[in-house]
């Protein structure tokens, strides 16, 4: 049955018009819409509809009589020359007040039931053979009873509302029954959507991978992008130095100060973008920036050797092992080896047997390559403790 929905007397008088003009097709669809005359809907049956304060409620049923009888209870508002309009009542045949003896309206009892005379239905057959499915949308209060058909000109589906609780709708109905042809196209679009989101969410991580590698760090080889930046111009470029949360320290030069550090500037993060190797401006880092990269590698390395000495002594290293510090600030200093770490040689020393918790209190830090064992001067707090391999 597709979309079935409440319209207007115009809109089916306007329908007849067009369906004599020969307008209409052999299922008599007008541009694809039908409208029909409901005159029986259970609850909206055309006639009079009694009132309980009408005699014939329990003799007629609604419909029944289609004009109203002398005896009908009917009412309308009044509204007086001065004052808020009130409801009274009229003559259900004349529609004229019924006054009382000062000739005023007579006001109509409160929580009086009066008669009504009910039109009948014009229904609207709509969107035959291409609904795809029904839906609902609850609120706080109400819900909204949604259809979702498919749309040849915009060749997408379309949804729309066609039956609430926020008004009086129950008559409203929609059905899928959408043909073969309309379900393969919404497929094809389905498809074609997918691909897109799949295309767009691909773009979205390609942007944002690159915005995240052009993040500067330190190290960095950046260029100003910010048009108003007031401490670097725009376009400028620099090594970043410092890093904090979301602000950098770079310098454009690499002069240094009396103190033989480097002059830095201080600006927000965001005014920069670091260029990567291959991208313009890469190839043109002066001098003093390779100098300054070739040394830090040479440091890295360096560590990178002393790093992998103390791991290599770390392991002949046993775990509460006395050893005796031979090499930098610590030197000469003796105590039990209560930390080995394997992967950079890194051993903590127990001066003492005093504990902070459960954590030895008197004790130093030194690299595995910087001790050497000597259990001769083993103290005598420390027998209480295994040296284990």
């Amino acid at each position: 049955m597709a979309v079935r929905t409440m319209t207007s007397k115009e809109a089916y008088d306007a329908y007849l018009a067009a369906v004599e003009a020969g307008q209409a097709d052999d299922n008599g669809f007008v541009n694809g819409i039908r409208i029909e005359v409901v005159r029986n809907y259970s609850g909206h049956e055309e006639g009079i509809h009694h009132g309980s304060s009408c005699p014939h409620a329990s003799k007629a049923r609604a419909g029944t009589d289609k004009e109203f009888t002398p005896e009908c209870v009917c009412s309308r508002f009044h509204q007086p020359a001065e004052g808020y309009p009130y409801e009274v009542r009229v003559n259900p045949i004349t529609n004229e007040y019924l006054r009382g003896e000062d000739g005023e309206p007579l006001r109509a009892e409160r929580g009086l039931d009066t008669c009504r005379k009910v039109g009948p239905l014009y229904m609207e057959t709509s969107h035959v053979g291409l609904v795809l499915y029904t839906g609902e949308q609850n609120g706080y209060d109400d819900s909204d009873f949604t259809v979702t058909v498919w749309d040849w000109e915009t060749m997408k589906p379309d949804t729309f509302v066609y039956a609430s609780t926020r008004g009086w709708t129950y008559p409203n109905s929609a059905r899928p029954d959408a043909t073969s042809e309309v379900m393969a196209a919404y497929t094809e679009y389905g498809r074609v959507r997918t691909e897109q989101y799949r295309q767009q969410e691909a773009e979205e991580a390609r942007i944002e991978a690159d915005r995240k590698a052009h993040i500067p760090t330190k190290w960095s080889w950046v260029e100003c992008v910010a048009p108003r930046a007031r401490k670097v111009k725009c376009g400028q470029r620099g090594l970043v130095l410092w890093t904090d949360e979301d602000r950098v320290g770079l310098s454009l030069d690499g002069t240094k100060n009396e103190q033989d550090k480097h002059v830095l500037v201080f600006a927000s993060a965001s005014n920069f973008r670091a260029i990567l190797e291959g991208e313009n401006g890469w190839n043109d880092r002066p001098q003093w920036v390779h100098t300054l990269l070739a040394s830090r590698e040479t440091f890295l390395a360096s560590q990178e050797t002393a790093r992998q000495e103390a791991a290599q002594a770390a392991t002949g290293l046993p775990e509460n092992a006395w050893v005796k510090v031979t090499e930098g600030r610590h030197q000469g200093t003796e105590g039990m080896a209560f930390f080995v770490r394997d992967s950079d040689g890194l051993v903590g020393i127990a001066l003492t047997n005093a504990k902070d918790g459960r954590r030895f209190a008197d004790k130093v830090w030194a690299k595995a390559d910087q001790v050497t064992r000597c259990e001769e001067n083993r103290a005598a707090w420390a027998s209480r403790y295994k040296v284990r391999a």
